[in-house]
């Protein structure tokens, strides 16, 4: 018979494992049931102390970023900022947004 910590702990690492699939193709917020973001968040509802699911979130933020940049580096404005607005829906106090969003602002005064 399994312990109830071990099956909760084994939900944890399905969720991280999915979730880390999500991530790999971009499937950061959406779809929403089998985001990056959907699958670890139902980790931290099972254990709110798991690193693995805070890094995991992190991630989710740092891939939001470099599709922000990378939008700017193209002109697409539109869609840098819907890139940022996504990593700030993750975690709006992620020390790399303000910089980015700074980028942004510089970018889009130039328009």
């Amino acid at each position: 018979m399994e312990t109830p910590k071990k099956n909760k702990n084994e939900q944890i690492e399905n969720l991280l494992e999915n979730a880390q699939q999500a991530l790999s193709q971009d499937h950061l917020l959406y779809p929403k049931e089998t985001s990056a973001y959907a699958y670890l968040a139902l980790a931290l509802e099972l254990n709110p102390d798991d690193e693995n699911a805070k890094r995991g979130l992190e991630q989710v933020v740092e891939r939001y970023i470099e599709l922000a940049i990378q939008a700017i580096g193209r002109r697409q404005l539109n869609q840098a900022k819907s890139m940022l607005d996504r990593a700030k829906l993750v975690d709006k106090n992620h020390p790399s947004i303000l910089p980015t969003c700074l980028l942004y602002t510089s970018d889009a005064a130039d328009e």
